[in-house]
């Protein structure tokens, strides 16, 4: 979100505190190494979201051989990307696809849950279960009804 109200192709009304955290969170991005580092032997799959939360998911799930679906409600979404999302809920759009965030997304079976957690707590991390893994194949995103929300694209592609 913060890439597009930089280049404009986002028109909205934002307190400029809330521009501003929107663009820093685009211009310093914060890798989440040290978690990273520590989910080996805890989680599955782990990647960053720097090409789409959909997209990224949809490279976990075939390189697995699963389905995965994401829960709009449980995404942590911050305040000032509230406010847009409550000027336009079509930007949803970009919070499924847009790239350049850098969070961590993982996959982790419900037995590691207390240990990831003493791991978020000691790097003063907070966390968030999105969704689930499932048999199948793709990505599924629902809304809080549990119908399905359709994504027209997956996210940043770099070969076109």
């Amino acid at each position: 979100l913060g890439l597009r109200l930089l280049n404009g192709s986002i028109e909205a009304l934002l307190p400029e505190d809330a521009r501003l955290w929107l663009e820093n969170r685009y211009f310093l991005p914060q890798p989440r190494l040290d978690l990273g580092s520590r989910l080996i032997g805890h989680a599955h799959a782990c990647m960053d979201i720097s090409d789409g939360l959909v997209q990224d998911l949809a490279h976990i799930c075939h390189a697995s051989e699963v389905a995965g679906v994401i829960e709009k409600q449980k995404l942590p979404v911050s305040a000032a990307a509230q406010l847009l999302l409550q000027q336009d809920e079509n930007l949803w759009h970009h919070v499924f696809t847009g790239g350049d965030d850098y969070e961590l997304l993982f996959t982790a079976p419900p037995s590691q849950h207390m240990a990831i957690t003493a791991i978020a707590e000691a790097l003063h991390l907070s966390l968030s279960v999105i969704g689930r893994i499932e048999e199948g194949s793709g990505v599924t995103v629902r809304d809080s009804e549990g119908d399905v929300i359709t994504i027209s694209s997956g996210g940043y592609n770099h070969f076109t």
